[in-house]
């Protein structure tokens, strides 16, 4: 038996139709499995890949999180299963904010059945890369709610049985029987993070958006988990001496404008957060483990912080009591009634018993009732420097 016999006798059996069709992707798995390479990435740019992925693990955010190639050019394996947010930063920090197309799993020219590709371009062209292993709960959960989604295209309202899924499309005024599964999409936007202003919310709906209904729907889509509002890059005035402990350089403060701004605001002090880290790391004990309050804030301008994290222009939908918590933020308005009115701002430093700064805001809001935001200063890779802000939501 020839190689070209085994190869078709092996196509025969695993392929019930015996139809070679380059443009699906389940067939495609099926051939690069039998012929032992990656059909894909000849058809696409193998050099600007191949080099994306060694920059990619070269890079001084790469070199943070635990990556490993893969036999198959276009794959790179996600060891340590960062979330797409944090892949998108390391791509970004390369390539200078580059246009990003996510291709979800089975969706051409991605042949994966589990992960995301990642569409950039490149010096070299254009490189695609799929994300192995590193699909986390909430972008799990983000599939399985586009599948379902997909399911009901077609579909008279009042035959859908998921209430929930009946309220969304009440809510966002959509008759899903007159939508196919072709208008639901998965965004793959290429600004996929709120940013955050003291001018106010912006309309971000189609930058944030994880799932887009034609025409111009956007929803962002969280599981139970899902409480982070806005995650930054490293604080640059914090920084790590040559002996591994924090130390605060003034002359990095304009390196970052926004978070020098909300530290001034705020009242922060960045020796204090330095000298609680340094005590952590040391084990000293210093007996601080406890909230002060942050007076002589600016309220109105910190309102409008907190809504510029959550912007406008789409639909925020969080998994709450195994329920759909649904809600329009399509406008200015809608975000500050969000957020709601702040009654109080402590902080609680870094000590010997946490390496973590935490502020908490506590609002009365009339659409989520009383409730804390927290920006929090911490590692957020399980290592203790540097330091980065992320704003999150407590309920």
């Amino acid at each position: 038996m020839t190689v070209i016999d085994k190869i078709l006798s092996e196509w025969s059996y695993r392929c019930s139709d015996g139809i070679v069709d380059m443009n699906n992707p389940d067939k495609v798995v099926i051939l690069e499995e039998i012929m032992g390479f990656s059909l894909l990435s000849e058809a696409l740019n193998p050099k600007a890949t191949s080099q994306s992925i060694d920059n990619i693990i070269n890079s001084e955010l790469g070199k943070k999180h635990n990556f490993k190639k893969q036999s198959i050019i276009y794959r790179l394996g996600n060891l340590d299963k960062i979330s797409k947010d944090q892949f998108i930063d390391i791509i970004n920090s390369i390539y200078n904010n580059p246009k990003i197309k996510i291709y979800p799993p089975l969706t051409p020219p991605n042949p994966s059945s589990k992960f995301n590709m990642f569409e950039f371009e490149t010096p070299n062209g254009v490189a695609n890369i799929i994300l192995s292993g590193g699909a986390n709960e909430g972008e799990k959960y983000e599939q399985n709610f586009l599948g379902l989604l997909k399911s009901t295209a077609g579909t008279p309202l009042e035959d859908i049985d998921n209430e929930d899924i009946k309220n969304l499309f009440i809510t966002i005024k959509k008759d899903p029987s007159k939508l196919t599964p072709d208008d639901i999409t998965f965004a793959g936007a290429s600004e996929t993070k709120r940013s955050l202003s003291f001018e106010g919310p912006q309309n971000i709906g189609n930058k944030i958006a994880d799932i887009i209904i034609s025409p111009n729907t956007y929803l962002s889509v969280k599981n139970k988990d899902g409480s982070g509002l806005y995650s930054g890059g490293n604080i640059p005035f914090i920084m790590t001496d040559k002996e591994g402990n924090a130390t605060y350089n003034v002359s990095k403060l304009d390196d970052n404008l926004i978070i020098k701004e909300l530290f001034s605001d705020l009242n922060i002090d960045p020796k204090k957060i330095v000298q609680g880290i340094n005590n952590y790391i040391n084990d000293i004990d210093d007996n601080s483990n406890s909230y002060e309050i942050l007076s002589g804030i600016n309220i109105p301008k910190l309102k409008k912080l907190l809504s510029s994290a959550y912007g406008f222009g789409y639909y925020y939908i969080r998994e709450k009591d195994k329920r759909l918590f649904i809600y329009p933020i399509l406008t200015i308005e809608d975000a500050y009634g969000l957020v709601g009115d702040i009654k109080e701002v402590k902080i609680k430093y870094a000590n010997s018993e946490t390496k973590s700064t935490v502020i908490k805001i506590s609002v009365e809001s009339e659409i989520l009732g009383p409730l804390d935001y927290t920006i929090q200063i911490r590692n957020t890779q399980g290592k203790v420097l540097p330091v980065s802000l992320q704003i999150k939501l407590s309920k």
